[in-house]
């Protein structure tokens, strides 16, 4: 079968959908990236002429191209104006996003208003930052309006995250503009946002504290709570790393087998009107309900994508229509990337996706088992479903975590199994402790749901203490994961056509990637051996030497441990792509030396030392967030006027004023300044900050 019979063959009356969402999402894709608006207008112009030239399905395709490019572009970032980064202002707007860390609140803010006081607020473009409240306030969470005064100059914006290249990137899929840090003394108030959905939105709050005060361990309750509403903040490092290594982080994301699970728990509560027939209500009753929960749980890609299929065959089945699979999955992507599209950038939205598509097109071809055989057609399902889904998702894992489970199957078979179980045992505990009927059955309930995530436990810790668990420091480029990706297209064409020409053909983008791994530069950030962490708490240098890594911080006390947590968080794929397998903390960096100094206090003493050291690069002198504005104005910037060889570098952990203070002082005296260092040479040395 040659290409043009392939496409006529796919674009059939069961598939209609296919090509306005491929179109769709390559316009939103490229507009995301950069496009130029003018682009788009030329687009327009294009489908016109097909218009009068009466190329009809040309003519749509270009137009979804269109759209989706405009509604990118719509939904852009807006950078922070660099009037309101000079002086204090008063903002305002909506929490979309709320989570607790060991130390602060952290919130994505979409600001619409701005002003010098509380009345003269102007109505701004809406523009989304990241807002971090120095400490715990319990009352800044989803769907609340927060209202604080502050200056936008003490924000990350993404060029200044130099070597933070993870997140970069996930500020970049979020939408995120900038970053700000506060304290709780800094905010004027938090009020409720008023509405139907935002109401539902700080239901989850509530449910989420039912769940914890159920009678269930510490562990299953945090493990309920991530698998009900998918509230990943809290769990363990440990927990999180035994499930990834044994491949089954996809149970610790909301997905469609969750969604399958409420849907049955639904199912169940409403058997007395099936057994009315009442089929109609049932159905509707089961979708809104199905609705309600995608709101409850933030509409995450994953869980809006089920909702939206489920709709789709529900639909079909009250119209007595067959539906589709491939038109269901065209139009919950096309759905959530009209509303959202940042959503297509996210790895969640990429994983779901091609995880059903990957189970429709290769469970079915992959069963071989004969239904009539039930115990050995179920098991034979059971092993298909995993490797049907790794088939889309492994490469797209290996892309944005560099690792790849090895034992994902055996696992999986036991997840699929017991997180049901695990679900439907939990909701009815919590169900049955909100309205305090604590009989047989509540303690039943808890005792199931206990004795399963312990076993689920245990199953991540076996298989990812095996020998070779996982293959790690993956280092795929773009261009192999899109080779591999049409690879298995290509594959799954060949498998549901019975044409062996485009398994052969699958072959050579598959070796094309292969060769694109191994010839591709290497890690952006492979060679960077020091690096200032961007910290509003305070100042850290992060130094590695070959497969270690030291951390000089000035924290105290119990934050040097969550400084170090934050290290490994945030520089995931740096440590992993450099093969460093220890991080280690200072004890101190009061004078450090070897080319890098960190000062904490600005006397002609310390200014010295790093004139008088012997370097063949550049000296870099980092001005410690300790550092008292009248430490600032009488130190001797003289002694270090007319040496290009040194460069000074306010530290992130500085208030803006004073880092502001910094720079004007050595712009007096012609002294090069910085906000970030990166050093990428490793002739210099950093051994020891200390003297």
């Amino acid at each position: 079968m040659h290409l043009p019979s392939l496409l006529h063959r796919l674009h059939t009356p069961s598939t209609p959908l296919l090509y306005p969402a491929v179109a769709t999402l390559l316009g939103t894709f490229f507009g995301l990236y950069g496009g130029n608006v003018a682009v788009a207008f030329i687009l327009l112009l294009a489908a016109a002429i097909l218009l009068i030239l009466r190329r009809f399905v040309a003519c749509a395709l270009i137009l979804c191209i269109a759209a989706g490019w405009f509604n990118a572009e719509l939904h852009r970032p807006y950078d922070i104006p660099i009037k309101y980064q000079k002086g204090d202002w008063t903002f305002s707007g909506k929490i979309d996003r709320s989570t607790e860390t060991e130390t602060s609140t952290v919130t994505d803010v979409s600001i619409d208003s701005i002003g010098h006081d509380m009345g003269h607020m102007l109505a701004v473009r809406p523009m989304k930052i990241q807002l971090t409240i120095a400490g715990f306030n319990h009352r800044a969470a989803i769907a609340s309006r927060i209202r604080w005064t502050g200056n936008l100059a003490d924000s990350h914006t993404l060029h200044r995250l130099a070597m933070m290249d993870d997140i970069r990137r996930h500020a970049r899929r979020r939408g995120i503009s900038g970053s700000i840090v506060i304290r709780p003394e800094a905010i004027e108030s938090i009020t409720d946002e008023p509405g139907a959905l935002n109401s539902l939105y700080r239901l989850r709050s509530r449910i989420a504290e039912a769940i914890y005060d159920t009678s269930m361990t510490p562990s299953a309750t945090e493990f309920l709570s991530v698998v009900l509403l998918g509230d990943t903040e809290m769990l363990t490092a440990d927990r999180r790393e035994a499930y990834s290594s044994a491949g089954l982080s996809h149970i610790l994301a909301l997905s469609g087998m969750h969604v399958a699970v409420i849907a049955l728990l639904i199912s169940i509560g409403l058997c007395p009107l099936l057994m009315m027939r009442w089929r109609t209500a049932v159905i509707v009753t089961t979708v809104t309900i199905l609705w309600l929960y995608a709101a409850i749980t933030g509409f995450s890609p994953s869980v809006t994508r089920a909702v939206i299929m489920a709709s789709v065959f529900a639909g079909a089945r009250l119209l007595q229509r067959r539906s589709s699979p491939y038109n269901s999955i065209c139009l919950a992507a096309m759905a959530i990337v009209i509303v959202d599209p940042f959503a297509l950038l996210s790895y969640g939205f990429q994983m779901s996706f091609a995880a059903v598509a990957s189970i429709v097109a290769f469970a079915g071809p992959l069963i071989f088992v004969n239904p009539r055989y039930r115990l050995l057609y179920h098991l034979n399902t059971y092993l298909t479903l995993p490797i049907a889904a790794m088939a889309g998702t492994g490469f797209i894992a290996c892309y944005y975590f560099h690792t790849f489970p090895l034992y994902f199957i055996p696992a999986s078979v036991v997840a699929t199994v017991l997180l049901p179980i695990v679900c439907i045992g939990g909701a009815i505990a919590t169900l049955l402790n909100a309205v305090h009927l604590h009989g047989i059955l509540y303690t039943s309930a808890c005792f199931i749901t206990d004795t399963s995530v312990n076993i689920l436990d245990r199953t991540a810790q076996f298989f990812s203490s095996l020998p070779g668990a996982s293959l790690s420091g993956i280092d795929m480029p773009t261009e192999s994961l899109v080779l591999f990706l049409a690879a298995v297209i290509l594959l799954a064409l060949c498998l549901n056509l019975h044409r062996r020409v485009y398994g052969y053909a699958s072959l050579m983008p598959a070796f094309a990637a292969i060769v694109c791994c191994v010839v591709s530069p290497a890690y952006e950030y492979r060679d960077v051996h020091a690096v200032i962490v961007p910290d509003r708490s305070f100042t850290t240098l992060l130094v590695r030497d070959e497969s270690s890594a030291t951390v000089y911080t000035d924290a105290t006390g119990t934050d040097i441990t969550l400084v170090k947590q934050r290290i490994q968080r945030d520089f995931e794929t740096y440590l992993r792509m450099t093969d460093t397998e220890d991080v280690t903390i200072a004890k101190s960096i009061d004078r450090p030396s070897a080319g890098v100094y960190i000062l904490s206090e600005l006397d002609s003493a310390a200014f010295t030392s790093a004139i008088n050291h012997q370097t063949a690069g550049m000296i870099h002198i980092v001005i410690s967030g300790k550092v008292k504005a009248k430490g600032i104005r009488n130190a001797p910037w003289h002694l270090l006027s007319g040496r290009q060889h040194i460069k000074v570098i306010p530290s992130p952990a500085l208030r803006p004023r004073m880092a502001s203070m910094v720079k004007d002082l050595c712009g007096k005296y012609g002294i090069p300044t910085s906000d970030t260092l990166v050093i990428r040479h490793q002739s210099i040395s950093i051994k020891s900050l200390g003297m």
